[in-house]
C-alpha cells in the first residue's frame, strides 16, 4: 500500500478537499495530488504536518488505512445494482456512487450490450477515489459483486 492511497483515504475519511487540507498546511494543493497520485514522494517534515492537519500521527499516517465505513453485502449489492441500471428507462444510480462505479465498470457493461456514455472520463481518478473510500475489503466485494451481474 503506498503512502498516497493512505493520505487520500484519510482525507476523504476525515471530509476534507485537497483545497482545505493545503489551507490547512500551507502544502500547494498541486503538489498534495501528486503526493496522492503517488508521483510525488514526501519529506518527513510534509507527512508531519499532513498528519496534524488530518489529527492522525505521522506512523498511522503511513501505516494505516482508515476503519472502514461499514459496507455490509446488502449495501453493496444495491451499489452494484445501482450502477448496473443506472441510464436505462432515465432511472438514476445512487448520486455519484452509482455513478462513479458505471464509469468505473463501463468497459463490462459495453462487453455486456448495454450502451455507456462516459463523456470522455476514464474512471482511473473515480477508481483511486472509490477504493479510497471503501477500503480494499469492500472493494474487492464490489468487484466480485460487479462480476456477477454482470
Amino acid at each position: 500500500m503506498e503512502i498516497g492511497e493512505h493520505l487520500l483515504a484519510w482525507r476523504r475519511r476525515r471530509g476534507m478537499t485537497q483545497q482545505g487540507l493545503s489551507a490547512k498546511t500551507g502544502i500547494p494543493q498541486p503538489n498534495l495530488a501528486a503526493l496522492e497520485a503517488g508521483r510525488l514522494d514526501p519529506k518527513l517534515s510534509t507527512l508531519r504536518r499532513i498528519a496534524v492537519a488530518l489529527e492522525l500521527s505521522p506512523g498511522k499516517l503511513v501505516d494505516e488505512r482508515p476503519p472502514s465505513s461499514g459496507w455490509n453485502r446488502h449495501r453493496i449489492d444495491a451499489l452494484v445494482r445501482s450502477a448496473a441500471t443506472l441510464g436505462r428507462r432515465g432511472r438514476r444510480g445512487r448520486g455519484r456512487w452509482g455513478e462513479g462505479l458505471r464509469i468505473v465498470a463501463a468497459s463490462r457493461l459495453a462487453a455486456a450490450g448495454q450502451s455507456v456514455s462516459l463523456r470522455g472520463r476514464t474512471g482511473e481518478r473515480l477508481i483511486k477515489q472509490l477504493q479510497a473510500d471503501l477500503g480494499p475489503r469492500a472493494w474487492a466485494a464490489v468487484v466480485r459483486r460487479l462480476d456477477k451481474l454482470l
